[in-house]
């Protein structure tokens, strides 16, 4: 089937459920396709309308360079700042948006909210403006590749995924602390520099604590890594929603595969109501109990029952990847009806047999001391 690119627009081949990303073939971008559900249907758009601007062209202090991603209300271009001479990244409104109330106002509630804190995980606004009636932020542009990607070219090594998500959660953890929510915590917002770090490029969907969020019944969120309550568009998010799709992403770094796959946004939605996804071993059976148990207490249905906090599994999965005991080996029922079963698994396994040898040598003496007496009792 054909789909669309998230970033330029353009025609992807994809096959639901054979676990292979979706390839552009206007710009090469792979991605998993998710269709992003907006707070308000009216004014749901796949991509945003064009940006009205061009290589060469000013924005104040900043030259415009290319176009490089786009998104549901805003197009992101690499600009450079013609006082400094450095590169930024130039997210605007587009003009067709301007118009709208709403989209103004989400838009600078972004640029609002990562201002609030700073946090090497994140990237850094430099400055909000509005030029000649356009509306526009530059942030630190950021060299590196979408985590979307990355994984999309094959599964990420456990450790390597854990490193990023728990860089990730300390980033969102940072968020949380100056009370920013992101609400769309997914692998297509989180960039891998050079070296290695992670980045969270897009609070485009985030809400400030005591902001007055959707009514009730409004999902907000990319379907396939939002939470069960967020699905049912429960109207005040919190933290348990950001560590919930912590735990999707990372779920999708070790198994190659977002926890609900599908093209059609309804029907993931109705799935994340409904039930859990398979565990991550149905996917990758060399996965570490460990490491699984993370995830699965991470996307507990019950947000009570998750980690109450993004540094705390941040910090698990620290605990992890240096070797150590987990908060997940004391679990909710749900992970320890299936992390509990490998760890008995593996005890049975390693004392099953010297246990039989024993319990053989023990059945050879008893019947060897009855056919003595057997055979004393016969004289």
């Amino acid at each position: 089937m054909k789909v669309s690119c998230p970033l330029c627009g353009g025609e992807a081949a994809f096959e639901p459920g054979d676990g292979r990303a979706a390839a552009c073939r206007a710009c090469g971008h792979s991605f998993h396709p998710s269709v992003p559900i907006m707070p308000v249907a009216k004014h749901r758009v796949a991509a945003a309308p064009g940006a009205g601007v061009t290589g060469g062209q000013r924005l104040g202090r900043y030259e415009i360079l290319e176009e490089i991603g786009r998104g549901g209300m805003a197009v992101v271009c690499k600009a450079r700042d013609v006082a400094s001479g450095e590169p930024v990244a130039l997210k605007l409104l587009p003009p067709a948006l301007h118009s709208s109330e709403e989209h103004v106002s989400a838009f600078l509630r972004e640029a609002r909210a990562v201002s609030k804190f700073r946090h090497p995980g994140v990237a850094a606004i430099r400055e909000v403006g509005c030029h000649q009636g356009r509306y526009f932020f530059a942030m630190e542009h950021v060299e590196g590749r979408q985590l979307s990607s990355i994984i999309a070219a094959g599964r990420l090594l456990p450790e390597e995924a854990a490193r990023i998500v728990a860089e990730t959660a300390r980033a969102v953890g940072a968020a949380h602390r100056a009370g920013v929510f992101h609400r769309d915590l997914k692998p297509q917002n989180v960039m891998v520099r050079r070296d290695g770090s992670a980045v969270i490029l897009d609070f485009g969907l985030s809400a400030l604590l005591g902001e007055r969020q959707e009514e009730t019944g409004q999902i907000v969120g990319t379907p396939a890594y939002m939470s069960p309550e967020q699905a049912r568009g429960r109207a005040q998010l919190g933290p348990a929603g950001d560590v919930y799709s912590l735990g999707a992403m990372l779920y999708e770094a070790v198994t190659g595969q977002p926890p609900y796959g599908g093209v059609d946004a309804a029907a993931i939605v109705a799935r994340v109501r409904s039930g859990p996804p398979p565990p991550p071993r149905a996917f990758a059976p060399g996965l570490a109990p460990r490491l699984e148990g993370i995830i699965l207490k991470a996307m507990e249905r019950d947000p009570r029952r998750r980690y109450t906090a993004a540094d705390e599994l941040a910090d698990d999965l620290d605990r992890y990847r240096a070797g150590d005991s987990v908060r997940a080996d004391k679990p909710g029922a749900a992970v320890a009806l299936r992390t509990g079963y490998w760890k008995a698994a593996r005890r049975v396994r390693r004392w099953l047999f010297p246990a039989l040898c024993i319990l053989a040598g023990l059945a050879i003496a008893a019947y060897v001391a009855i056919m003595i007496v057997l055979h004393r009792m016969g004289r």
